[in-house]
């Protein structure tokens, strides 16, 4: 999380913001920024920039990874309004002639590079938290536990063709443990899907919205051939009303476990 700083009169801020959805919460998420704007000055953003998205082409409108969400105008929380309402938030500030607006943003390239590196060790956690939709608990975290390290040359990225195995569990209200000896319950696994090989396909954040559970595309980022990984999601942030229906999934969950092994990326080993 860093800060950037924006004095109307010194020229754009230079942000493109758009609404992201995940589950049932919005999160305004910048997908692009200007190379004349203030912002890209900036030695915050710079440096993030420089280590998390160095691919990153600001001349390229389709170039949308920036990796960074808004969380506060002036100390004035975004993270339950939309693209527009933040914009406004901006228009209000000018308004009310405030000399120099703060903006807080958020980077997920910092934890999705960790992920992406696909060097975690056997044991490694890595954990970051989140702000669930309006109306819930805050303080939600989201872990991804290494359970057996890969043996895979490559390393699973955006687009690429994965096999995978996985078991499914929710945890109950007030359970905690998301370890086999644990209150887990299993509610999905693919060895119970009838098919003669038991494992799914899918395309790296590519399957529309509610074929996998989202959680498959963040546990999955840089997973090699043999790789185990335990990922939790929070409750509020874990399915789709219809999926939970569907999975007879109790409403008020404490969270979901997902345990999934990668078996091939792009049909390899």
């Amino acid at each position: 999380t860093f800060t950037l700083t924006w004095s109307p009169t010194t020229g754009p801020l230079g942000l493109r913001l758009t609404d992201t959805t995940y589950s049932t919460a919005i999160r305004v998420a910048v997908s692009g920024v200007s190379p004349s704007s203030v912002a890209w000055s900036q030695p915050p953003f710079k440096s993030y920039m420089a280590k998390y998205k160095p691919l990153y082409d600001p001349t390229n409108p389709e170039d949308k990874d920036v990796g960074l969400t808004i969380v506060e105008v002036n100390g004035r929380n975004t993270e339950r309004t939309n693209a527009e309402g933040v914009r406004t938030m901006l228009s209000e500030e000018v308004a009310k002639g405030a000399g120099e607006i703060t903006l807080t943003v958020r980077g997920s390239g910092v934890f999705n590079g960790v992920l992406g590196g696909g060097d975690m060790r056997e044991g490694q956690v890595l954990s970051t938290s989140v702000s669930p939709p309006s109306g819930v608990r805050p303080g939600a975290t989201v872990s991804v536990t290494v359970l057996a390290a890969g043996t895979g040359r490559s390393k699973a990225r955006d687009g690429d063709l994965l096999e995978i195995s996985y078991n499914a569990f929710y945890l109950p209200r007030g359970e905690t443990d998301a370890g086999e000896g644990g209150g887990r319950v299993m509610f999905d696994s693919s060895n119970a899907r009838g098919a003669e090989v038991p494992t799914v396909q899918f395309v790296l954040n590519r399957q529309p919205f509610g074929q996998f559970p989202a959680a498959f595309n963040l546990a999955c980022e840089g997973i090699r051939t043999g790789e185990v990984r335990r990922i939790v999601v929070p409750g509020v942030l874990g399915m789709e009303e219809e999926g939970r229906r569907r999975a007879k999934v109790p409403k008020d969950v404490e969270g979901y476990v997902y345990e999934i092994k990668g078996v091939l990326v792009n049909a390899m080993t």
